[in-house]
């Protein structure tokens, strides 16, 4: 039976392998920081690097799906399209795990591509359409919105009235047998409240009328509770709409006989607090229009498969089995009895390691989602917004009047604005709440702007190079050169880029110590992070910048020399008479002897 020894041994090592499938995925730690904390242009820059590169990788929709969300909050439209562009293209893919099935069964769940639970893929889809229709696309917008409101499963309540869980779906599943997920439920229309109304309001742009005021009929009969704002949505007295994500979504972890049941806890509680809004001299208050903790913890909106329990059930059986088989097979010297109880202990650790659930999930989704229709006039220049009871929350939006004026969905008639609130800490950002813009930015008509140098020169404008540069009173160039083109060659010795495009995405601004130069959206959050706040000065990393600073730095030259203009010897000097002065004199006739 020594060769049993040895075997034993090589099983060990398998068994650890085994073993470590079963580790569950964890939010990431990068990126939910910067997130909640509104960092939204290191998260944007975190997640561009981190990106999956192919669609057979586990992680593509995850990644896309994470770095459109980031990408919105922080302004970046450029990077936001080309992320939700490739997940609307996964979105509508049928059988996306059709290639990995067996795998997936046999090894680990994780080896599946993730798509998402189907409340992720609704809220992916809601943020599409909001991405068009802040680009005053709506008819995209209507496609996007159409395709979140899909069927859902409906197993009803258990015999209290209380919604079933997932735990609960399992014990049906092993007391009503295999087939119960697939012929226990009533299929329903959604309940997605907020995909009804931003659809509604999508045909209400287009003009179909008809369309429109079902969307809003429907997302009364979800949330009955929301009929005065529904009735403001459908009366369509507005011309700006608000779109406000705040605290962080439910996290998403293993329960049951080891860890393979998907459940949702909440992080930030779900809570009636309203949204305060002030502008001009108006303020209300509004309800949320969707609650993610609800979504994720109703099985309606959950991925509904018995496969992880089975692994599990029959991983308990193998192992039990195993054992048996392997210790009478040594009790009765038998390798061959040995050998299958020793493969049967196998197969059950691998099951029983592959059996956990998938934990991965989209972790930088909102806790919950605002609307808010308001009626601006062209010289509003101040916009609050904050949770009741969450002083972090509070924001001063800039930038509103200047997107008003700029941008050509004033012609659509209706302007909407995404924001995403602070929701950790005692108070807001500085940013947050300043009120004001501090640096000159491509965004602000010409004639607003102050005068001044750009910022890699002392200066608060960055701006594309221009040739309205000017020193702030009290401060001179002192010769150094600040045309357009200096200020661009001086870019191009710093390495700063300004070329933004689908295949070149913008990496950290120059405010935040990067090296690009470009706008966000204005009124987003990334808007207000980098010019509504003071930033350290800028690092000179070229010795043409560092030559150009040290120029305008260095003392006044000293006063010429020679007479002052009145003819006069300058101060300090003896009056004395040049060579020239001499030579070129000659006498007057009353010198004459």
């Amino acid at each position: 039976m020594k060769t049993i020894g040895h075997s034993l041994t090589m099983i060990a090592g398998l068994l650890g392998m085994a073993l470590g499938l079963g580790c569950t995925v964890p939010p990431d730690p990068v990126l939910v920081s910067w997130t909640y904390r509104g960092e939204y242009g290191r998260a944007r820059v975190y997640m561009q690097k981190n990106l999956s590169k192919k669609k057979g990788d586990r992680d593509y929709l995850l990644d896309r799906m994470r770095l459109g969300v980031v990408s919105m909050a922080d302004g970046c439209d450029f990077v936001a399209d080309a992320a939700w562009e490739e997940v609307y293209e996964v979105l509508r893919t049928q059988g996306i795990n059709r290639d990995r099935t067996v795998a997936s069964v046999v090894l680990n769940e994780d080896l599946k591509l993730w798509k998402g639970e189907p409340f992720e893929q609704a809220l992916a889809l809601h943020y599409i359409g909001l991405h068009y229709a802040m680009a005053g696309s709506w008819d995209n917008t209507r496609a996007a919105t159409e395709n979140a409101l899909f069927y859902l499963k409906d197993f009803g309540s258990n015999y209290n009235g209380q919604r079933l869980t997932n735990e609960d779906l399992v014990a049906r599943t092993l007391d009503k047998g295999e087939g119960y997920l697939d012929n226990g439920y009533v299929a329903r229309e959604s309940d997605f409240t907020l995909g009804y109304l931003m659809n509604a309001i999508a045909n209400r742009q287009l003009g179909r009328t008809e369309e429109a005021a079902d969307g809003f009929h429907r997302a009364a009969q979800t949330q009955p509770e929301l009929a005065e704002l529904i009735g403001q949505l459908r009366e369509g007295t507005y011309n700006t709409l608000l779109v406000v994500d705040f605290g962080r979504g439910p996290q998403k972890i293993g329960t049951g006989p080891d860890a393979t049941i998907a459940e949702f806890v909440a992080l930030t509680p779900s809570s009636p607090q309203r949204l305060i809004v002030r502008y001009g001299d108006q303020q209300a208050a509004y309800p949320a229009v969707c609650d993610v903790n609800g979504m994720a913890l109703d099985h309606m909106w959950n991925n509904l498969s018995d496969v992880r329990q089975a692994k599990s059930v029959i991983g308990n059986l193998l192992l039990t089995g195993g054992a048996i088989t392997g210790a009478s097979g040594l009790q009765n010297h038998s390798e061959a009895a040995a050998y299958a109880g020793l493969g049967m202990i196998v197969a059950g650790v691998f099951a029983k390691a592959g059996a956990h659930a998938d934990t991965r999930y989209c972790e930088v989704m909102p806790q919950r989602i605002y609307v808010v229709p308001l009626q601006l006039e062209a010289d509003d220049q101040s916009l609050m917004v904050q949770v009741e009871g969450a002083a972090a929350s509070r924001m001063e939006v800039v930038g509103l009047n200047l997107a008003t004026s700029t941008d050509t969905q004033i012609s659509s008639g209706l302007k909407v604005v995404y924001l995403r609130l602070i929701s950790t800490g005692q108070s807001p950002p500085p940013w947050a709440d300043s009120g004001k813009i501090v640096y000159a930015n491509d965004a602000q008509p010409a004639e607003n702007i102050t005068p001044s140098l750009p910022y890699i020169l002392g200066g608060y404008c960055v701006r594309t190079p221009h040739d309205a540069y000017q020193p702030p009173a009290g401060m001179e160039t002192h010769g150094v050169d600040v045309s357009a083109q200096a200020v661009d060659e001086l870019y191009r010795q710093e390495g700063i880029e300004m070329s933004v495009s689908a295949d070149q995405w913008p990496g950290l601004h120059i405010l935040e110590g990067g090296n690009w130069l470009f706008t966000p959206r204005p009124a987003s959050a990334g808007y207000m992070r980098l010019f509504a706040q003071e930033h350290a000065a800028y690092t000179p990393r070229s010795e043409a910048l560092k030559a150009a600073l040290a120029q305008m730095h260095s003392p006044p030259p000293p006063p010429p020399e020679g007479p002052s203009p009145e003819g006069q010897p300058a101060e300090g000097q003896e009056e004395t008479t040049s060579l020239t002065q001499i030579k070129t004199s000659t006498p007057s006739a009353k010198d004459a002897p």
